[in-house]
Order: C-alpha cells, then sequence, then structure tokens
C-alpha cells in the first residue's frame, strides 16, 4: 500500500495537516501508470464567467479565466465579493483547459470560491500574445496574474496553487519575495497559502533524469507540446528560426540549450537551469506552502527534493506513488484533488 509522509520543520503552522495517505488504484500502479492514468478520468468542463487579459511590462500577456461559485439567494453584493480567490498555475503544455485545472476549480467552486486559472505567456489563449516563452523561472508571470486578482478584489483572500512547471514557478515567487531578493507586494498579507504539484525545483537534477534512455517517451511529449504550444509572435523570434533550420531537439536539455534558453535571454541551458529553480529560494518561503511529490514520478526524481532545507511554513508531502501529477486513487475524484483543497482550506 501506497502511503503518503509529511515532513515539516515543526515550527510550521501546518504541523497536524494529515492527508488520508494516498493509495493507488488496482490498474494504475507505478510512475508510468499513474502519471497517464488521469487521462481515463471522467472530464470536467467548467464554465468560464469571464475572461481578462493581463498584459506585461516586456509587451507580452497572460490571459485569466475567471470562474465564480453559484451566488446564494439573499447574498448581498459584500458577501458575493468576500469569498476567497484562487488562483491556480498549469504545466509545460498545459493551460487553462488542462483537467488538472478544470478538476481542482471544480472542487473550488462546490467550496464556494472564485478561481482564476491562469493561461501563462505563450499558453493557451495566450498563444499569439507573447514574443516570448513559459519557462520555469516566470515567477514575475505568477506575481503579475496575483497583482490583478489582488486589485480587482482589493478585501478578498488569496490562494494559489501551482501543478509541475507552474508550481516551481510559484514557489520560486514565494521564496524571492521571502528572500527579499523581489519587493513584497502589498496585498501579499493576504496570500494566506500555497501549494505545489511534483514541481521541477530542480532543473538540473531533472534535465539529467531526462536524458536517461528510458525517459525518450516523455522527451518526446514534452518537446512536441511545447512546439505546438510556441503562438506566431514567438515563431518570429530568431532563435526559433534557427532551431527550424537544423535537426529537431530530442531531449529537454538540448530543447532549452537551442531554444528556451537563447529566447528567454540566457546565455545556455545551464544557465537557465540553475537562475529559474525554485531550491535555492525555498527555505526562505514565510507562509503556509505545501509541497507534494511521488518517489516514481517519472519526470521529476525524488533526489530534488530530499536535500532541501524547508521552510518553517512549508510541509512537503513525499509519497511512496503518484507519478507526474497523476494520484489516481480507485474513487472518481483524484487524491491529490482533495489534498489540495484540503490543506487551503485550514487557512
Amino acid at each position: 500500500m501506497e502511503s503518503a509522509a509529511a515532513k515539516t520543520n515543526p515550527a510550521s503552522p501546518a504541523e497536524l495537516f494529515q492527508p488520508t495517505p494516498f493509495v493507488a488504484h488496482p490498474l494504475f500502479r507505478g510512475g508510468f501508470l499513474q502519471t497517464i492514468a488521469p487521462r481515463y478520468l471522467p472530464a470536467v468542463n467548467c464554465l468560464v464567467d469571464q475572461r481578462h487579459q493581463v498584459d506585461l511590462e516586456d509587451g507580452d500577456a497572460l490571459v485569466l479565466h475567471q470562474s465564480d461559485p453559484q451566488v446564494s439567494t439573499g447574498d448581498t453584493k459584500d458577501q458575493q465579493e468576500a469569498v476567497p480567490n484562487l488562483v491556480l498555475y498549469h504545466g509545460l503544455g498545459g493551460c487553462h483547459r488542462s483537467q488538472y485545472m478544470q478538476r481542482i476549480t471544480d472542487g473550488a467552486l462546490a467550496l464556494g470560491w472564485r478561481v482564476y486559472r491562469v493561461d501563462m505567456r505563450g499558453c493557451g489563449q495566450a498563444i499569439d500574445l507573447a514574443s516570448g516563452i513559459n519557462h520555469a523561472g516566470r515567477s514575475d508571470d505568477v506575481a503579475a496574474a496575483l497583482e490583478f486578482v489582488a486589485q480587482r478584489h482589493p478585501a478578498g483572500q488569496l490562494f494559489a496553487a501551482g501543478v509541475s512547471l507552474g508550481g516551481n514557478q510559484l514557489l520560486r515567487f514565494l521564496g524571492r519575495v521571502g528572500a527579499g531578493q523581489d519587493a513584497r507586494p502589498a496585498w501579499f498579507c493576504r496570500l494566506l497559502a500555497a501549494v505545489a504539484v511534483v514541481p521541477p525545483i530542480d532543473l538540473v537534477a531533472c534535465s539529467h533524469n531526462m536524458q536517461r534512455l528510458s525517459r525518450r517517451i516523455y522527451n518526446h511529449y514534452f518537446i512536441k507540446a511545447l512546439f505546438d504550444s510556441i503562438g506566431t509572435r514567438a515563431r518570429q523570434q530568431a532563435a526559433f528560426q534557427q532551431l527550424l533550420s537544423g535537426r529537431r531537439p530530442r531531449t529537454l536539455w538540448e530543447l532549452d540549450e537551442r531554444l528556451t534558453a537563447p529566447l528567454s535571454g540566457f546565455a545556455g541551458a545551464k544557465e537557465y537551469y540553475e537562475s529559474s529553480s525554485s531550491a535555492s529560494v525555498a527555505p526562505q518561503i514565510d507562509l503556509p506552502c505545501l509541497v507534494v511529490s511521488a518517489k516514481d514520478d517519472p519526470i521529476i526524481p525524488a533526489v530534488c527534493f530530499a536535500g532541501v532545507q524547508w521552510s518553517a511554513t512549508t510541509t512537503w508531502l513525499g509519497c511512496k506513488s503518484g507519478g507526474h501529477a497523476g494520484f489516481v486513487g480507485p474513487g472518481r475524484v483524484p487524491w491529490i484533488d482533495r489534498c489540495v483543497l484540503q490543506w487551503l482550506q485550514r487557512f
């Protein structure tokens, strides 16, 4: 039986967080099967009540998809405005339509929360609104989305969750603010808690893992997903045109060396990885934060998490199984969806 072990600093306000241990579905045991298992779940389609374009300082833009909870008869406008606001960030090749984004949204709406699903730059409906591309170091974009929601709801509570790449971006934002490397926004005191699900916090270790022969199928998937997500403006950049003139990248490292790094202002993949990994700033996170990983994740090796000195406010939940953002058990709702919302509800 798979189980989860929560490791937190004794000073953590979430010291007693003990979710039900994860038990894998009998048909989906092991990291690979857990990783692909969510595609066999019933599809969830959440309505979008409003869409917002968030312009960034460099001329690119994000798109936020707002879903509002049902209004109870008799609720005043102030009561409707006072509901918690959850901002969700997707992973590589994902967008607001990704099933994990929609499932968590569905669960949060049932709790009476308002949800903003973010299409990061160059992703989803923001695909043609950016000359740059989404990458692991885009913590400024995380801040921009939260800034928009905070200004839109000046008295509302804020929560944030990121999956995979979005989880690293979120942790990097929190850690850099905690370390004083980035300014602490005025609304930061209203950001009550955060969750990062299987975040690639050590990009060097992840890259080495992905260069193994057994990971070829994952390289192919992510490279295709990234190519498909590059919009018209980004395709006009010299780095992309140069990439097209040569052999197609075979590994994520090669893609990052030839495309992500030059298109994003890094000297190469090594500088990109070292600059964008959140592990170096994770010890400075100073708000309640849950980090969930799986030992059998084929994308993010367990070694990424073992050596991190987590902050006093951070809880690391290291599961024996779950794959990469799978965590599909016997029920219809994946364990990870319940875990994320149970954590956030504590605050």
